[in-house]
């Protein structure tokens, strides 16, 4: 197995910088996924690792050899793109044995390999067709299989699922999972679908404009994010933000917003203090259902809902504010009803309204998750 190490990497077309002092360390046999937004540098790096970019500035190691002026051939890579690129004329032995072939493999030995990695993917019955005769899978398996067969040391995906259907996307993730199981290779995924990076993710880096805003595991990135940005991007439905003041009552510190305010535990007093503008942001999950007599309740007014299972997403009003909530389906809240909500204490997310960095809470006063 193989480490890939990134030292302050940049990226600039001509003035253009679209990538700046980038550092990452991936173990090896761990399985990273780069999640961000569009234009947010994620396939650009992917492409720097495997070659296909040149490096502007910075270093890229795999295992214990720098990089950055190898040819993709020489880096022991497999690239599987999201376009399959799989040769139409060819049948998917072909296709699967076509690097084998131009590396003189002996043909004994090619047959082997094939066969082996057919049917640890299960496409042994496809093997004579051509692509045109094959689903989506059923090609993108193929354009793995072709990868595998090299025996690499480090697999690169550059969003792989993105054309397939959603029932297809289950499928693949759950076998890509298993696959990574079975091979054990470092593997670099680059997606911007969030339930691909949480499901099939050891860690996610998550990147904004060029920039590496957290590396955590899916736990990590999801329950403390280290930024707003991450609070924003990762989390369906998303998290719902209010923009607050804090305030000192007899109860001790409170967050105030337009028509409601929020009491705040001792565990914060030494982390924010009176005057402060904050970001607080709490998920559609972590409100709680209550009486109108509890206290420090919540009225928000029900504009609309939708039914996602055994779940309800109310989306209404909160102090002129929209937000989102989900509620048990059971509940049978309705549009137009007042909803009397409180919320978790445990599960508050506080950032500051100028740099949008997260409000850390000592160590030893977390909340466990």
């Amino acid at each position: 197995m193989t480490a890939i190490q990134l030292h302050s990497l940049g990226k600039a077309y001509g003035a253009a910088e679209v990538m700046r002092d980038v550092n990452l360390s991936i173990e090896p046999g761990e399985f990273v996924v780069l999640l961000g937004p569009s234009g947010c540098g994620k396939s650009t790096i992917l492409r720097m690792v495997a070659g296909l970019e040149s490096v502007s500035s910075g270093e890229i190691r795999i295992g214990d050899r720098v990089v950055n002026d190898l040819p993709p051939g020489d880096r022991e890579i497999a690239l599987v793109f999201q376009n399959y690129a799989l040769y139409p004329h060819m049948t998917a032995f072909e296709n699967i044995a076509f690097g084998l072939r131009r590396l003189k493999v002996p043909k004994p030995e090619i047959e082997e390999r094939v066969a082996k990695v057919s049917e640890i993917l299960g496409i042994t019955p496809l093997l004579q067709r051509r692509p045109r005769q094959m689903s989506g899978g059923q090609q993108q398996r193929i354009a793995i299989a072709r990868a595998m067969i090299k025996q690499p040391k480090v697999f690169l995906f550059d969003e792989p699922l993105s054309n397939l259907d959603a029932k297809l996307r289950d499928q693949m993730r759950i076998e890509l999972k298993k696959l990574h199981r079975m091979q054990t290779a470092t593997t670099v995924f680059v997606t911007h679908d969030q339930l691909e990076a949480m499901t099939l993710a050891d860690r996610i880096v998550i990147m904004n404009a060029g920039i590496i805003e957290q590396v955590g595991t899916p736990e990590e990135i999801y329950y403390s994010p280290r930024t707003l940005f991450v609070a924003k991007f990762v989390g369906t439905p998303n998290i719902n933000l209010f923009p607050m003041n804090v305030d000192s009552a007899a109860d001790g510190l409170r967050l105030r917003s337009e028509g409601f305010s929020i009491p705040l535990g001792s565990q914060w007093n030494a982390t924010v203090s009176k005057g402060q503008k904050l970001i607080a942001a709490y998920r559609p999950k972590d409100f709680v259902l209550a009486k109108p007599d509890t206290p420090d309740v919540l009225a928000m007014t029900v504009e609309l809902t939708e039914m996602m299972g055994d779940e309800t997403l109310i989306q209404g009003t909160l102090g002129g504010q929209q937000i989102q909530v989900l509620v048990p389906y059971s509940s049978q809240i309705k549009e137009g009803q007042t909803a009397h909500l409180t919320l978790r204490d445990d599960r508050l997310k506080l950032f500051d309204e100028k740099t949008g960095l997260a409000m850390m809470l000592p160590s030893d006063q977390r909340h466990s998750l």
